[in-house]
């Protein structure tokens, strides 16, 4: 239990330097309550967390405390945001009469019932809302791939048992999961305002995971590994990339992290426009990019140098800033070359002579050689039962890790699937251009750079997808946003859609 009290108290610490640096910035998008309200919230859910004896304890005053917020909260969808990454993945099976159990019950999945289905259920009922091509792409995908997907191992060289009860199972935690924060955030106002401070708590809860792995990588302290032992979560493992930690903050995983922070990346750089002060805008950046450097994953860091060049490229005087950019870049490349830190970047990229964990990338070629042999057999849907024809690509840890999210797509649901991953994804890179073509045309850069932060997220995570998997949550969140934006120059003089159906509190 000390040990439990003292990560409290250094996560604690951490977080409250966070949002008290960050909060200037913060209310460039929200209200000073707002603000306090969902930074409370996240305390709150923390300290449970880390002092509830068990999961269920947990998920109970956690439950209260979220349902709570979201009758308090006029923006249900940035309050989500904000806490999405505020516990480490954990779930418990939810008991139910006569089936093994309902369902596995999540954080995020607890998130979404408590703060996102009575909006979504509002918006349902407005009935000022309609399904668009999008919506549809996004929820064929889902259910789709909740029926056809590569069956997982339950031990080595066993798989899962197929059941329609597994496949309504998953249908209802995907939709749940998935596609209501999806719905939810895809509507949440006519106006860029509601769109931006979603984006801005987004930031703002990354920002924590960042100062957080910096912490972790700096002083070899992993601070969630025991309570994710004590309630339920995977073991945390203290993955190292030659001598330096990978930190993994409350993600569960170095690459989720490092995912993450690419994603928020490039997102902050469509808001930092409008943030004032060039201090607080460097020094933020400054946190990203310190993170993406703990977390020692090769393939953020690459999404995230092309985020930040697509995104320069979008801006006014394009080229100026192109050439500024490259020029800063090399500077600051330089001066980390001379550093401790830039001996250990070089060591872990191939292209810089680097060997260490060059074997991950000999890993990815003979898995896209080898699934492409088991993809030819049944194109169309998948073979669910992949993973008993890949044994030989059975790693040390003892798994076989599809960690080519394309890969994956094909092996699980065929063509099929990645035809409808490829659709939404493709329309919401439109609907985020169309909008940043509109803003240019309204003579508004500023708004328009909110466009190019989803464009170059966009970007990000379909690169990503090479090498950290399907990453669903990550597109979903993010085709929201996109689908936010476009809408929100459709309708300039009416309410938000949310804001229209909320009931008023005293």
């Amino acid at each position: 239990m000390l040990q439990t009290l003292k990560e409290l108290l250094v996560v604690t610490v951490i977080a409250m330097a966070v949002f008290r640096l960050a909060r200037p910035a913060a209310l460039s998008f929200m209200t000073s309550a707002d603000f306090g309200r969902r930074r409370n919230a996240w305390f709150a859910l923390t300290f449970t967390a880390f002092l509830a004896p068990d999961i269920w304890v947990f998920m109970a005053v956690a439950a209260v405390i979220l349902l709570r917020l979201g009758r308090r909260d006029p923006n249900p969808a940035a309050a989500f945001l904000l806490l999405l990454y505020a516990i480490p993945p954990m779930s418990v099976r939810v008991p139910m009469i006569g089936i093994s159990f309902l369902v596995n019950l999540d954080y995020p999945l607890l998130l979404c019932l408590c703060l996102m289905l009575r909006p979504a259920l509002r918006i349902f009922r407005s009935g000022k809302v309609g399904f668009d091509r999008l919506d549809f792409f996004v929820l064929a995908y889902l259910m789709l791939t909740s029926v056809f997907f590569a069956l997982p191992e339950v031990s080595r060289g066993i798989v899962m048992t197929p059941t329609v009860t597994d496949n309504l199972r998953r249908m209802v935690e995907t939709f749940l999961g998935l596609f209501i924060p999806y719905f939810v955030i895809s509507r949440c106002g006519p106006t860029p305002r509601s769109t931006l401070e979603n984006m801005a708590a987004y930031c703002l809860s990354a920002g924590v995971l960042a100062a957080i792995g910096v912490f972790e990588s700096a002083r070899h302290w992993l601070l969630y590994a025991d309570i994710m032992s004590r309630l339920g979560g995977a073991v945390q493992v203290y993955l190292m990339r030659g001598d330096s930690l990978r930190a993994m903050a409350s993600t569960g995983h170095s690459l989720a992290l490092g995912v993450i922070l690419a994603m928020t990346f490039a997102v902050w750089l469509g808001l930092q426009v409008h943030v004032k002060g060039t201090g607080r805008r460097f020094g933020i950046t400054a946190l990203f990019i310190a993170g993406l450097i703990a977390a020692y994953s090769r393939g953020p860091w690459i999404a995230a140098a092309v985020a930040f060049f697509l995104f320069t490229a979008l801006r006014p005087r394009a080229l100026p800033r192109l050439l500024q950019a490259t020029l800063v870049c090399a500077l600051i490349a330089g001066v980390i070359a001379m550093t401790p830190i830039g001996s250990r970047i070089a060591e872990v990229l191939p292209f810089l002579g680097g060997t260490v964990d060059s074997g991950n990338i000999d890993y990815r070629q003979r898995l896209f050689d080898r699934s492409w042999e088991v993809i030819q057999q049944s194109p169309l849907l998948g073979d669910r039962w992949a993973l008993l024809k890949l044994q030989d690509l059975r790693q040390g840890q003892g798994i076989i890790d599809l960690m080519n999210g394309y890969t994956a797509i094909l092996i699980g649901s065929g063509f099929a699937g990645l035809a409808l991953y490829l659709a939404f994804v493709l329309l919401a890179f439109s609907r985020a251009w169309g909008f940043y073509r509109r803003s240019l045309l309204q003579s508004d850069p500023d708004l328009a750079m909110a466009g190019a932060g989803i464009l170059a997220c966009l970007a990000a995570i379909s690169l990503l997808a090479y090498s950290a998997g399907t990453m669903t949550q990550a597109i979903t969140l993010s085709a929201g946003l996109a689908a936010a934006v476009a809408r929100s120059t459709k309708e300039p003089r009416a309410r938000s859609q949310i804001d229209a159906t909320r009931p008023t509190h005293s």
